[in-house]
């Protein structure tokens, strides 16, 4: 089953006034949460491989509270492209230094639906700063969602000398 994964595209909303783009790579270069309940909201590249249908979905961050302190919580929030939330999840982070947090692996977009490729095309990831034990501030340096997905199926052409074939749905392709 290939996998793509989905980073930082563009930015849809920024309450932190930090820049988004910051979200782009896992390089140290964070963004700053300062506030409680300060936000922002970010599209991901499109899917660009040979999609047939897709297993799952995951997000994945990287980020921290400021040492000295006791926790900070990041909300992940999954959005559409109107900005409805399909899923929400919060990670506590113990700092100090850098934590990896991954999602819950998600294989439908709303409890019964399988994902489409043009749902993962027009996902955005919704960031808030969920609570903190004291005077905090919280740290991203990196957002990302992981696609597992198979490919088409196709199979070999027909060749008919004679004959008939009965299609009662699919696609058809004459060559």
């Amino acid at each position: 089953m290939p996998q793509e994964t989905l980073i930082w595209a563009s930015e849809v909303i920024d309450d932190t006034g930090n820049g988004t783009i910051r979200l782009r790579a896992q390089d140290a270069n964070v963004l700053l949460f300062q506030t409680i309940g300060h936000d922002c909201i970010i599209e991901l590249t499109n899917l660009t491989g040979d999609i047939g249908t897709i297993n799952y979905i995951q997000h994945t961050a990287v980020a921290s509270g400021i040492a000295g302190k006791t926790f900070a919580d990041l909300k992940v929030n999954l959005l559409d492209g109107s900005n409805s939330q399909y899923y929400t999840e919060t990670h506590t982070l113990n700092p100090p230094g850098l934590q990896t947090v991954t999602g819950t692996q998600r294989t439908t977009s709303n409890g019964s639906d399988a994902w489409t490729e043009s749902d993962i095309n027009a996902l955005r990831l919704q960031l808030v700063f969920a609570a903190e034990s004291g005077p905090n501030d919280l740290q991203v340096d990196f957002v990302s969602v992981l696609v597992d997905y198979n490919t088409p199926v196709t199979g070999a052409p027909i060749k008919l000398d004679s004959g008939l074939v009965k299609l009662t749905n699919g696609l058809i392709r004459i060559s």
